[in-house]
């Protein structure tokens, strides 16, 4: 191979390198916005948790509230029971005062129950908590990280660019722009080796003609199939 060839290599090389770099830049804000999307999902849902429970508790405190009230019905029927002057009246009244004994019961037992919600809920309260810690922990942790590996990233690219300037330089401006177009096409495979037989970028058989051009002047020559420029792979 020639001496413009082996810098056409070495441009696609660092090409190459740019195009990667590029591609990681661009997807480490979106990695970090991912991240704080996390952190705020998780701490929204925890914050959603903890109001649910703030209103389950005040639900149970109204209930309780309502059997206090309910217990001083009661009290006041049994002075009211003691008061009455006929047998009917005071059928009544106890009447009155087993439906609101059952009344009781019943508001305990929903008391009860809604303790034992509230102890599942603060459970996943605690479960939420840690995740909402994690998920802001990763967040910073990754952050830190992203952009400390962004800027090293940065200052690469920068001297890959000055690399690629100067060795665009030394590449005949034709050939440059040849490459250029292949390169826009082809990403990191404008020039591509051969074994002879077969183009190493689109596998199609090579025609004699570029087999011959290869060999006679050492030289990259393009296949006739897909227009990537071809140089003799060593053995």
């Amino acid at each position: 191979m020639d001496e413009n060839g082996k810098r056409l290599l070495e441009l696609q090389k660092i090409d190459s390198q740019i195009v990667e770099f590029e591609r990681q830049l661009e997807a480490y804000p979106k990695r970090i916005q991912a991240l704080e999307g996390d952190a705020v999902r998780a701490r929204e849902e925890l914050e959603a948790a903890t109001q649910r429970l703030k209103d389950a508790r005040a639900r149970r405190g109204l209930m309780e509230s309502e059997i206090k009230t309910t217990q001083e019905a009661v009290r006041k029927s049994l002075t009211q029971q003691m008061q009455v002057k006929t047998n009917k009246e005071y059928q009544a009244i106890t009447h009155q005062i087993e439906t609101l004994k059952q009344q009781i019961s019943d508001q305990e037992t929903s008391v009860l129950e809604a303790m034992e919600r509230e102890d599942e809920m603060q459970s996943r309260l605690a479960e939420l908590k840690d995740a909402a810690g994690h998920a802001q922990r990763e967040f910073e942790s990754e952050k830190v990280r992203i952009l400390a590996l962004e800027a090293e990233k940065r200052e690469r690219l920068e001297a890959l660019r000055a690399e690629r300037k100067a060795c665009l330089q030394l590449i005949p401006e034709d050939l440059a722009d040849q490459y250029r177009r292949l390169f826009l096409r082809f990403p990191g495979a404008a020039i591509a080796p051969t074994d002879g037989i077969t183009c190493g970028g689109c596998n199609m058989k090579l025609l004699a003609s570029t087999l011959q051009a290869l060999n006679e002047s050492g030289t990259l020559a393009p296949c006739s199939h897909c227009r990537r420029l071809l140089y003799l792979r060593e053995n």
